[in-house]
């Protein structure tokens, strides 16, 4: 059987299934991973009586403009774990009860481990549609950056290689992982970009682009990620990962792994 149960924002919140009661974990569901209210789904599995309960699977999804409360869905509906106890008719029901309380609990802070152990980083830009951007020009449904005001930005007189427009970037420019842990990357901008691992920054494809700056040998020979497409990167080392875009070389990251046992 899967149930989904609308758990709001709060913690420790109480409901039942089945005349089974359960108690969510006195830790927040929100992170940075998730807004709004959290829907906790769970699959029981019951024995051939139907009175011994075991959690199999919990997942937490984001579940918006639902109201805030406990609410069951696809379930009958929910008992508070007082109308529980005052329901149950023996003292090994309510055993049971503690006992699946404790594990739904255990495995939910098990999964907020879990969910933590993915890593986003987006490749942003903010190019402006049909702004004589060339070739394949600019795939952002919205933005406010011309191509003139593009190459405006390029060079400061205060420095001597290319500064670049700051909404050409990555973010995050600093990320801290785990070792094990994986890295989604997406492309969110309207222009193509890459994400290459490099043993140095420097400049990239685009000799127009690289003023002051020496090629990165890893940009000779790169595919681009264009708009809208992601991929993942796993199996970092621990210490630190430099990646740059080798079209806009500005554009720059610095993952640190740190050993998941420090």
């Amino acid at each position: 059987m899967l149930w989904n149960v609308n758990t709001g924002t709060s913690s420790g919140t109480d409901f039942s299934l089945e005349n089974h009661a359960f108690r969510t974990p006195k830790v927040p569901f929100q992170n940075r991973s998730f807004s709004g209210l959290t829907t906790l789904s769970v699959k029981i599995c019951t024995d051939a009586t139907h009175r011994r309960y075991s959690l199999v699977r919990v997942r937490r999804e984001c579940s918006r403009g639902r109201r805030q409360g406990a609410r069951c869905f696809g379930a009958p509906p929910l008992r508070t774990l007082p109308q529980r106890e005052a329901e149950a008719s023996t003292q090994q029901e309510r055993e049971y009860a503690n006992h699946d309380t404790r594990f739904v609990g255990g495995l939910v802070v098990l999964l907020v481990a879990i969910v933590a152990a993915a890593h986003n980083v987006e490749i942003l830009d903010d190019c402006m549609p049909n702004a004589d951007w060339g070739v394949n020009g600019c795939l952002l449904e919205e933005g406010d950056v011309t191509r003139v005001e593009f190459n405006d930005e390029l060079l400061s007189p205060l420095a001597d290689a290319v500064i670049g427009h700051q909404a050409w970037r990555m973010d995050p420019s600093y990320l801290k992982i785990e070792s094990g842990d994986t890295v989604n990357v997406k492309n969110k901008g309207g222009r193509n970009h890459t994400f290459t691992k490099v043993e140095f920054f420097g400049g990239g494809s685009v000799p127009a682009l690289n003023v002051g700056l020496d090629p990165a040998l890893e940009c000779t020979a790169v595919p681009n990620l264009p708009p809208g497409e992601s991929f993942k990167i796993t199996g970092l080392s621990v210490g630190n990962h430099r990646f740059q875009c080798c079209r806009h070389p500005w554009m720059r990251a610095l993952i640190k792994v740190l050993d998941e046992e420090d």
